[in-house]
């Protein structure tokens, strides 16, 4: 049987580094099915969002793109859900945020949801 757990890659209110890289984080050996999620709230108005979850064997070298969200438009919100197109899931992963603008400030959570199969 599986359930579902959530992890959430990057939870910031307020963001408003250029470039932010979430903390990695390790998956359940038997995670399978991952769903990316992505909420962008309260953006500045000049501010865009472009992020994308990452995954690696080992968690330090090797981070290959897993899911890429659509970039936001300038002062857009977003509400995305997405899954890879190709691949297998490897146990580390991590999410990538930019954002572009004149000011950049914004509201955003990265999340991954996968099913975690026992047995």
């Amino acid at each position: 049987m599986a359930s579902t757990q959530r992890f959430a890659l990057v939870d910031a209110t307020a963001l408003a580094a250029a470039s932010t890289d979430g903390e990695r984080l390790s998956l359940p050996t038997r995670a399978r099915t991952p769903i990316g999620y992505l909420v962008v709230k309260n953006a500045n108005g000049a501010t865009t969002v472009t992020a994308k979850i990452q995954h690696s064997p080992d968690g330090v070298l090797g981070w290959t793109d897993l899911i890429s969200f659509t970039a936001t438009s300038a002062g857009a919100a977003a509400n995305e859900v997405k899954v890879p197109t190709a691949g297998s899931l490897l146990p580390y992963v991590r999410a990538q945020v930019v954002l572009g603008g004149a000011t950049k400030l914004a509201d955003v959570l990265v999340a991954l949801y996968v099913e975690n199969h026992a047995g």
